[in-house]
């Protein structure tokens, strides 16, 4: 008996480590970045959208940047302003930026609307 117990042990201990890279590959394979999301991020980069001019007074904060979420495996590109007047007349220019360049607006009624 001692030694079918031996035996459950052994395996027990080379099966845990086992199922837990197993359990990592699964999961890894549907998180993190693809090569197509990495391309994105830099496609992004390039959209003209983000070299729209900026708003009378605003100036450019940082470096342009983009990348992919590695957490979540999404693409992102931006560029950062800072800018003196009110939020709705940023939000009005950068719309209009943004029809001008191609994109289209929709509205997603859980975040206040755009």
């Amino acid at each position: 008996m001692k030694i079918f117990k031996r035996a459950a042990v052994v395996l027990l201990v080379l099966a845990l480590p086992a199922a837990c890279g197993v359990g990592w590959v699964v999961t890894g394979a549907f998180t993190g970045c693809s090569l197509r999301d990495a391309n994105l991020s830099g496609d992004l980069e390039e959209d003209p959208i983000l070299n729209a001019a900026a708003l009378p007074g605003s100036t450019r904060v940082g470096d342009p940047y983009s990348g992919c979420d590695e957490d979540d495996g999404f693409a992102y590109a931006g560029r950062g302003y800072d800018h003196p007047g009110n939020r709705a007349d940023l939000v009005a220019h950068y719309r209009a930026a943004a029809v001008e360049n191609g994109w289209q607006l929709h509205l997603d009624e859980e975040d206040g609307g755009g």
